[in-house]
C-alpha cells in the first residue's frame, strides 16, 4: 500500500486496515510545507477526514504520524470523548490554548499508545 507516494510497512499497513472501515467519511491525504508547526495534521468536512504530514519527515515517522492521525479520524468517528471549551474559555486567548493542549494531550494519550502497540515508532513525534 502506498499513500502519498511513499510504500507502508505491514505495520502500519495492519493499522489502517483495522480502523479504517470504523471512519464515518471518506479519508484523503497531503502534505504541509517543512514550515509547518505541526509534523501531521486532521481535520474534517462533513463528507472528508483531511490527513496532512510534513513532506521531509523519515518514513518510519511518515508512518506513526500517519497512524496517529487515522486514530483521532477514528476516535472522532467512534464518538470518543473529549473536552468541549465553552463561550468563555474561547473567548480567552491563554485559556482556550491551555484548554486546546489539555485536550489534545488526552487524546495524544490514546493514539499514541495505539500507534506503539501496532510497533510503530513514535518517538520522532514525541521528541517535537
Amino acid at each position: 500500500m502506498k499513500i502519498l507516494n511513499r510504500k507502508l510497512s505491514s505495520k502500519a499497513q495492519l493499522f489502517i486496515d483495522n480502523h479504517i472501515r470504523y471512519l464515518d467519511r471518506d479519508i484523503e491525504y497531503g502534505t504541509l510545507p517543512d514550515c509547518s508547526e505541526f509534523y501531521g495534521s486532521l481535520s474534517c468536512s462533513d463528507s472528508s477526514f483531511y490527513i496532512n504530514i510534513r513532506e521531509s519527515v523519515p518514513d518510519t515517522a511518515f508512518e506513526a504520524i500517519l497512524c496517529h492521525e487515522m486514530y483521532h479520524a477514528y476516535q472522532m468517528s467512534c464518538d470518543f470523548p473529549f473536552l468541549e471549551p465553552t463561550e468563555k474559555v474561547r473567548g480567552n486567548d491563554t485559556m482556550n490554548k491551555y484548554f486546546l493542549n489539555l485536550q489534545s494531550s488526552i487524546l495524544d494519550l490514546s493514539a499514541d499508545d495505539t500507534v506503539k502497540a501496532y510497533g510503530l515508532d513514535a518517538s520522532y513525534v514525541m521528541d517535537f
